[in-house]
C-alpha cells in the first residue's frame, strides 16, 4: 500500500506523514494526523491498492492547487475504481469511475454549486451574425451558417477551418470528441485566445476542455459544447461569464459565438467554435416589469 498527502499548495508528501507532523507540530500520530489534516487543513489523502485507490478529502477546504496535483497524479496513473472518502457532518465513501471524480467534486464543492448564476447564455437569430474579412473580401457569416449543410457535403474539413480561422482573426477553438468517447478534447487554439495563460495553453492540447484555469467555466463549456454536437446546425449565442481567474481574481466576459459541428467520422467529431469580444452583451438586466 503506498500513502499520498496533498497539501494545500499542491505539493505531493509520499509516505512522510512523521515528516509533516513534525513540520506542523502535532501532537497526533499515524491516522490521528492524517485525519486531522483532511478536516482542517485541506489535505487530501490517497491510498493506492495496486489498479485501486482510496481518495480522502473534506470538500469544503479543498483548493484549486491541491485538487490540480491530484488530477494531474491521477491522469499519469492507470487506476481504474477509485473509493472517494469525503467529509461533511461524517465520512461519506462511493465508488466511482477515475473520469467521474471531476464532476463528482464538483457537485460536492459548495464554492461549484454557488456558481450556477455565472455564467449566462441566449441564442441569437441567425441573420445578425458578423460580418468578416476573409482574403480582403467581406463574408457574411450568416450565410455561411445558413449554407453550412451543403459546405460540408461539397468542401473537406481542412479548407472549412482553413476559412473560419481566418475569419475569426484568430479568436477561436476547435475541439475534438474522439469516436466511441464522450470526453471533450481541446484540438487547437487562435492565438487570441488564452494570451494570459501561454504555460497552461502549451499543456491544454489533448486535454479535456473542462480543465481550465477556471473549473466551473470549463465544465459549463464542456456541457454547452456537446450540445453544439449533436446539433447538425451551427448556432449563434450570447455569452456573459463571471470567471475566476488564476491571477486576477473575479472578472466579467462578455462575448458572442458561432459554434459550427463538423460531421462526425471514423477518428471522432470536431466542433469549431468562433468568438467575438462584445461589451453590450448583458445577460443580468433584469426584464422591465408589467
Amino acid at each position: 500500500m503506498l500513502l499520498l498527502l496533498i497539501d494545500d499548495q499542491g505539493e505531493v508528501w509520499r509516505g512522510e506523514s512523521r515528516k509533516l507532523r513534525d513540520a506542523f507540530d502535532s501532537p497526533f500520530s499515524g491516522g490521528e494526523f492524517i485525519e486531522y489534516a483532511i478536516k482542517n487543513l485541506g489535505f487530501v489523502a490517497v491510498n493506492v491498492y495496486g489498479s485501486s485507490c482510496q481518495i480522502r478529502l473534506r470538500p469544503k477546504f479543498l483548493g484549486d492547487l491541491t485538487r490540480e496535483a491530484l488530477r494531474r497524479w491521477l491522469k499519469d496513473r492507470r487506476v481504474e475504481r477509485v473509493v472517494l472518502s469525503h467529509f461533511d457532518s461524517g465520512w461519506i465513501d462511493e465508488l466511482i469511475v477515475p473520469q467521474a471524480l471531476d464532476m463528482r467534486l464538483d457537485a460536492l464543492s459548495p464554492a461549484q454549486a454557488a456558481r450556477t448564476d455565472d455564467f449566462l447564455l441566449r441564442s441569437l437569430p441567425m441573420e445578425h451574425a458578423p460580418r468578416m474579412v476573409v482574403d480582403k473580401t467581406q463574408v457574411v457569416v450568416s450565410d455561411i451558417m445558413r449554407s453550412w449543410p451543403t459546405l460540408l457535403r461539397e468542401y473537406d474539413t481542412s479548407n472549412l477551418l482553413r476559412l473560419l480561422r481566418v475569419a475569426f482573426n484568430e479568436q477561436f477553438v476547435i475541439v475534438q470528441r474522439p469516436s466511441g468517447g464522450d470526453r471533450v478534447l481541446f484540438s487547437e487554439f487562435g492565438d487570441q485566445m488564452y494570451w494570459r495563460y501561454d504555460t497552461w495553453r502549451e499543456c491544454a492540447i489533448g486535454a479535456p476542455i473542462s480543465e481550465q484555469p477556471d473549473r466551473a467555466y470549463g465544465r459549463w463549456i464542456n456541457e454547452s459544447y456537446k450540445v453544439a454536437m449533436g446539433s447538425a446546425k451551427p448556432s449563434y449565442e450570447a455569452v456573459d461569464a463571471i470567471l475566476q481567474w488564476p491571477d486576477i481574481g473575479r472578472a466579467r466576459r462578455r462575448y458572442r459565438r458561432i459554434l459550427f459541428p463538423f460531421q462526425e467520422n471514423q477518428s471522432g467529431q470536431l466542433l469549431f467554435c468562433g468568438s467575438v469580444d462584445d461589451t453590450n452583451v448583458d445577460l443580468r438586466i433584469s426584464p422591465p416589469r408589467a
